[in-house]
């Protein structure tokens, strides 16, 4: 492809995720308005609330660092923090613009719970945030913009969750966004619970931020190097030593969206995503963990992660061969194995019947066993495990074909990790649309596939498909898992056909072992067989036997989303 012929394919993907992303947004603010209505609390509520007697009623320092702030912002922003529902709060703004406006002055005389200090000195927004947290006397401090607002219910639903939560440190909301307060709100973001590796890539947490004071003083707070990505740094430091980090799936904050902030354009902004590049270096080096770290150009705010395989482990790659049909596909899978560039690996082939030498010859580190008990996928599978010699093992789907040729390092990367199991790829499909990226156990769904109907360069929500994140469960058509891992979990339970078996072994990682099941954006892998629907009557099993799971929702899918025809989007419901 000639760089002309490239980026006209470029301008074309652009113009292609522009009017996607065009039509559902108008899709998601019809349900994002009905949802609005359905799910914020109403005026009664509102003064149930501020009746509420908590256990434990924490004060919460909200530290507003100010630099010329417009007076309609500001009264704004005090009109959101003074309805609060919950009243045992401070607001400590600290003012470093210029020139001392007497009407601000005026303004914060409104409420004696407000600590107005004027500097006219400008340090920066970290130093500037730093010295608005030495006017603070809460147990807990808030981050609160300038030039935004809180949802009434913010500080409320905060002193529940810790009222919840007695050791947490660290608490982070969903958000939106708004231009002016008689305009609707849009673009609401309703994140995921703790997501480590999609953090790597992304500051999906950002607002709305509360820490224990005294999280906040170990870490030393704002780093002034980091200005413009002060926050992404603060969080990565706060999140790798706090005892407990909990999200409210609930819309808290309200990032305004004007002419100069970054949430109307992030070119406003450049340097703080370098800075934002950099946070991300040094939390590696805090975790001892090698890897490059990559901008992306095209989405401002978006990085990958290429971990260093430091040392080369013996990857053994199962296939299982189940119809006679499938040669030809075994034949291209095989061949585009062989291109990899990470040498140290071998191919276990299970199969019912007997191959010819012309397939065997195709790679020299073919190792074939016959499987003649009765017919299970799972045994067969477990069959070529134990026949592996490998410390990590691809389960790698027969209509599989791999064009990356640097695959297995970026796949292993990921998983010598400590705390991860399981990787999976972005699995495309011949023509170039996503077959899937994820799957969602829960109470509506018990399997979901994800993003099936976006090609495959579309960002899709929150431009999930571009970042690499936790999931609780991935497909089976491509999956690299520790030898160690699957053994001591019971290898693939027999109980179970098709994908439910590889989501059961999903679920035994993550509650047995605790450890992590990642999605690696930055591997493709193209599909070329068809969707696998379950057995109704596994279906049920599976619903039976992980009922607390499934009902408790999964953690890393907002109870707030849905998904229709393998799209992400707002329920427009009364959500529980």
């Amino acid at each position: 492809m000639s760089i002309l012929e490239y980026l006209d394919y470029r301008k074309y993907i652009n113009f292609l995720n522009r009017k996607n992303k065009e039509n559902r947004e108008r899709i998601n603010m019809k349900r994002y308005n009905s949802w609005i209505k359905t799910n914020e609390p109403d005026d009664n509520e509102l003064e149930m609330q501020s009746k509420k007697k908590f256990n434990y009623s924490p004060k919460i320092s909200i530290l507003v660092p100010m630099y010329n702030t417009p007076e309609k912002f500001l009264k704004e922003l005090l009109d959101s923090v003074i309805s609060q529902t919950y009243s045992n709060f401070e607001l400590c703004l600290l003012d470093t613009s210029p020139n001392k406006n007497d009407n601000i002055v005026e303004l914060v005389k409104i409420d004696k719970r407000i600590k107005y200090k004027y500097t006219g000195k400008n340090e920066g927004i970290s130093n500037n945030t730093n010295l608005a947290s030495k006017m603070a006397d809460g147990e807990y401090i808030a981050l609160l913009d300038h030039d935004d607002i809180l949802a009434p219910f913010a500080l409320y639903e905060v002193v529940k969750a810790i009222n919840e939560n007695k050791d947490v440190e660290f608490i982070y909301s969903d958000e939106d966004k708004f231009t002016t307060l008689d305009e609707p709100r849009f673009d609401p973001y309703f994140k995921p619970n703790f997501s480590l590796h999609l953090l790597r890539c992304n500051n999906y947490i950002c607002h709305f931020t509360v820490l224990k004071k005294t999280l906040f003083n170990k870490i030393g707070g704002f780093r002034k190097e980091f200005d413009g990505a002060q926050d992404y740094d603060l969080i990565f430091r706060a999140t790798e030593i706090a005892k407990n980090i909990i999200h409210i799936p609930k819309i808290l904050y309200h990032w305004r969206f004007h002419s100069g902030s970054t949430a109307s354009d992030g070119n406003n902004k450049l340097y703080a995503y370098e800075a934002g590049k950099r946070a991300i270096e040094e939390h590696l080096q805090r975790q001892n963990i090698n890897g490059k770290i990559t901008m992306n150009t095209n989405f401002l705010g978006l990085y990958s992660v290429e971990y260093d395989v430091d040392e080369e482990s013996l990857v053994s790659i199962v296939i299982v061969l189940d119809r006679k049909k499938e040669l030809k596909n075994l034949k291209s899978c095989i061949d585009s194995i062989s291109k990899s560039t990470y040498k140290k690996y071998e191919i276990i082939i299970i199969s019912k019947f007997l191959l010819k030498d012309n397939i065997l010859n195709l790679n020299n580190r073919i190792k074939f066993f016959s499987y003649s008990d009765k017919y299970n996928y799972s045994n067969m599978i477990n069959f070529g495990v134990n026949k592996s010699s490998g410390d990590y093992i691809v389960l790698l789907d027969v209509n599989t074909e791999i064009f990356m040729h640097n695959w297995l390092e970026k796949m292993l990367g990921v998983s010598k990790l400590n705390d991860v199991s399981i990787v999976g790829p972005k699995c495309i499909t011949p023509n170039n649309n996503i077959f899937n990226t994820s799957l969602i156990i829960g109470r509506e769904y018990c399997k979901n596939d994800l993003n099936s109907n976006l090609n495959k360069d579309e960002y899709g929500y929150f431009s999930y498909t571009l970042c690499n994140r936790n999931l609780s469960a991935i497909n089976d058509i491509c999956m690299m898992i520790s030898k160690k891992d699957f053994i001591n979990v019971g290898e693939l339970s027999n109980k179970y056909s098709g994908s439910l078996a590889f989501e059961d072994l999903c679920i035994k990682i993550n509650k047995q072992l605790s450890k992590q099941i990642v999605y690696n954006s930055t591997v493709e892998v193209c599909y070329k067989g068809r969707c696998q629907r379950n057995n109704i009557f596994d279906t049920l099993r599976f619903n039976k036997e992980w009922r607390d799971v499934i009902i408790n929702g999964d953690p890393y899918f907002n109870k707030n989303l849905t998904v229709n025809k393998s799209l992400i989007m707002i329920k427009n419901k009364k959500v529980d």
